[in-house]
């Protein structure tokens, strides 16, 4: 479902998506067997070619893969002499297990499989993309310490599963004038639990050091808001979203935020690992590097597995419920002052539409039936509204309804 805004049309929105850009690289792949026998590409080599190999490559934008058989007995002279050969030359390595570089050894010494033509890690730190996380590390007791930790900045889980701190700053007119700014899907009552999904692997460029708030801003273009919610009292938390920690990472959150640049790099059902974990009516929002915009999502059934939501309010209740009525086999619907908003799942008349229905954010108990009848009589001309609807599922239509106003009641006919 895409919806309509009053007397415009809304075309259907689609995930905001940054891709890993993935160079062209020149891979100049050295072995070094157990008896020091060199082979260049492989073919059999001396030193002499291999350094002229490295000679003519770039080392700006070109890597050396590099195999040793048996590395765990001591290394060949001729294994030191290539390593030296390669480090003089400014080269970066990409070290591998095994005879075809089919894989990778991460900063953890773990292996993985190689893209093909593609470096392991990005030439830009600060851009986002799933690094590699050390798994020999309980995720769960990592979140476990970190949610069971008083509210005192925004922590920053590494790939390592160490912990970085930004503090709250004191008390200040500038950040009296933040809190204001926050919007009000921030929790302000209580202590909250929020995370968020982004860019970490700039943090591991320096040990151990928390990193300036410029600097982590290159990587989380939202961290002022998340700033926010901290100095707000909530506890909020940021981790790259990887397979292996995302269902630790959100157990018992409320609010999480996704970097859209994150979501090519997330597991195919993401979402549903997160709906699973959260905390029963948690939500989650996408933020949109493109226009900056943050808009709640919701499961969905389609690929990608999530979709685009309607924001909480009377004014999106009555944007959703002519929607629903253009579709509905039935005819009219009727709303009164003082009583409660229809419930959007009544003019449900399929699977796609309950399921839109189903993760709206509306409690309809507490909707203003009174401000979503003058929303609508302000938007019509002499009590007739023409609008174009806009569904995922149908071509757009035309339609025209009909408000009837009788004392406290409005009625809405389809023409």
């Amino acid at each position: 479902m895409s919806g309509l805004l009053l007397n415009q049309q809304i075309l259907p929105l689609k995930a905001s998506t940054i891709a890993l850009l993935l160079l062209k690289l020149v891979q100049i792949r050295i072995a070094v067997s157990a008896a020091g026998e060199l082979l260049l590409n492989g073919e059999p080599a001396s030193l002499a070619p291999i350094e002229a190999a490295l000679e003519a490559a770039d080392p700006k934008k070109d890597f050396v893969l590099y195999y040793r058989e048996n590395p765990q007995a001591s290394a060949p002279a001729q294994a030191m002499q290539v390593l030296n050969l390669i480090r003089s030359h400014r080269f970066a390595i990409s070290f591998s297990t095994q005879p075809d570089f089919s894989d990778y050894v991460d900063s953890f010494g773990q292996s993985h499989p190689r893209r093909t033509d593609a470096w392991p890690h990005p030439t830009d730190p600060f851009a986002p993309w799933m690094p590699d996380v050390d798994l020999g590390i309980d995720p769960q007791k990592t979140f476990d310490e970190v949610c069971a930790s008083p509210s005192q900045g925004v922590v920053i889980v590494r790939p390592d599963r160490a912990s970085l701190l930004l503090q709250n700053s004191p008390s200040s007119p500038r950040i009296q004038e933040l809190l204001r700014g926050l919007p009000p899907f921030v929790p302000r009552d209580e202590p909250h639990n929020i995370a968020a999904i982004a860019n970490t692997a700039f943090t591991m460029l320096q040990h151990a050091v928390t990193p300036g708030l410029a600097e982590a801003s290159r990587a989380i273009p939202f961290l002022g808001l998340l700033m926010g919610c901290a100095q707000a009292g909530n506890r909020v938390w940021i981790f790259e979203g990887h397979s292996s920690a995302i269902a630790a990472g959100l157990t018992g959150v409320d609010l999480l935020f996704v970097d859209s640049g994150m979501l090519p790099h997330l597991q195919a059902n993401w979402m549903t690992i997160a709906r699973q974990a959260m905390n029963l009516g948690g939500t989650v929002y996408h933020y949109n590097r493109e226009n900056r915009q943050m808009l709640p999502i919701a499961p969905s059934s389609q690929p990608p597995g999530w979709r685009f939501n309607e924001p909480d309010g009377e004014a999106s209740y009555a944007n959703c419920l002519l929607t629903l009525l253009a579709m509905s086999p039935a005819e009219s619907v009727e709303i009164e002052t003082g009583s409660a908003v229809p419930n959007l799942k009544e003019l449900a008349s399929n699977d796609i539409e309950r399921e839109w229905v189903a993760g709206l954010p509306f409690r309809y108990e507490v909707l203003d039936a009174r401000k979503v009848i003058e929303i609508l009589l302000n938007a019509s001309t002499d009590g007739v509204l023409r609008t174009t609807v806009v569904s995922s599922d149908r071509k757009p239509k035309i339609q025209s309804f009909l408000f009837r106003r009788d004392g406290p009641r409005l009625k809405i006919d389809k023409l």
